[in-house]
């Protein structure tokens, strides 16, 4: 047996509209009948554009999925701003680093430049995704005199559009400065009451910072006499030779002290400590003698003494001589000598052979 369709088949209307008396002459189960037909029909239309829209919808998250999918990329560095500070003629500044990142997606390319002679960048492109690239900028002083110079390190990409960033670079190159460099830097005379004057001493002045060092000499007792009182240097050294003039003093221990001064330089003023120990005439003498130190850069020698073999009193510094008295020993008393050498630099030899002496 057949089955019966389903399908409701709506009456197609022929003619003109009809008119409202005509439609109320319609029998109302062909009203209802036409009213489902049309609402039947409407729907069907409804469903037609909803797929319409859903396939146009899926079109445009497709589109869009390629476009979030591929951002461009974007610039980042992490310097604002550097600043170097050096002296004039002296050593260049430390390095210093930034990084170029990329924090969007895709790759950027990306140039450096700058606009000083002083100034540089390493490397001057790079390539990145999602790794970091690092720039390291130095700085060159040679040549320039004290003062302070600007430039501009100029961090470029090309994409879309060409982006570009600034980072301005402060030199900051103090004037040159000296320094004050004494050696020994303190001194110390040792004689005996209505003898003769201690063998001169000499303290050497160095400029171990930079420029000219223009140093002036002084001193604060009148049985103090220093030669030269005043010099310049640059990287040579100068002497100042000291003598004592002990006439008139009597047996005592006497204090004064060297200044070496100039306003400009990084230390000013530096002190030196001169000490007289004159003993009276009864006490006992020996007079020490050794062969020169050939080493080259040689300062001066330090004498030891002590009362027992291998162990002494703090040393003198008796300067670039090879004998010296020691006054003041007591009668009845041994007395043990060790010389040591010293260099420019500070450095000091081991002691010499021991001599005694026993005070009659």
């Amino acid at each position: 047996m057949a089955s019966a369709s389903h399908a409701k088949t709506w009456p197609t209307p022929t003619g003109s509209p009809p008119t409202s008396s005509a439609w109320a002459n319609v029998p109302s189960s062909e009203k209802m009948a036409g009213a489902v037909g049309t609402e039947e029909a409407s729907h069907v239309a409804m469903y037609k554009v909803s797929r319409v829209l859903e396939r146009a919808k899926g079109l445009l998250n497709k589109v869009g999925g390629r476009h979030q999918n591929s951002p461009s990329p974007v610039m980042s560095e992490s310097a604002t701003a550097l600043t170097f500070t050096a002296m004039e003629g002296g050593s260049n500044p430390s390095n210093q680093t930034f990084t170029v990142t990329n924090s969007g997606g895709g790759t950027l390319s990306w140039t450096l430049s700058d606009n000083a002679s002083w100034l540089t960048v390493t490397p001057t492109s790079g390539a990145t995704t999602t790794e970091t690239d690092v720039v390291t900028v130095s700085v060159n002083t040679a040549g320039l005199a004290g003062n302070t110079y600007t430039g501009v390190v100029t961090l470029s990409s090309q994409g879309k559009t060409l982006t570009s960033q600034q980072i301005p670079v402060t030199l900051i190159l103090s004037p040159a400065a000296p320094t004050i460099g004494e050696n020994p830097t303190s001194l110390t005379f040792l004689a005996m009451e209505g003898s003769a004057n201690p063998t001169a001493q000499t303290i050497a002045i160095t400029n171990p910072g930079t420029g000219t060092l223009n140093w002036i000499a002084g001193k604060s007792a009148p049985w103090l006499t220093i030669t030269p009182s005043s010099g310049t240097t640059t990287t040579e050294t100068d002497r100042i030779t000291v003598a004592i003039n002990a006439s008139g003093l009597t047996a005592n221990t006497y204090t004064a002290t060297i200044t070496v001064s100039d306003p400009a330089a990084s230390n000013n003023a530096q002190q030196i400590p001169v000490t007289l120990a004159l003993t009276a005439p009864q006490s006992g003498m020996a007079t020490l003698t050794w062969a020169a130190n050939s080493d080259s850069d040689l300062a001066g020698y330090k004498v030891y003494i002590g009362t027992s073999s291998g162990s002494y009193l703090p040393a003198t510094d008796v300067g670039n001589t090879t004998t010296h008295k020691i006054v003041g020993l007591l009668s009845g008393k041994t007395y043990y000598f060790a010389v040591t050498a010293y260099s420019m630099s500070g450095s000091e030899s081991s002691y010499s052979n021991e001599a005694s002496k026993t005070m009659p």
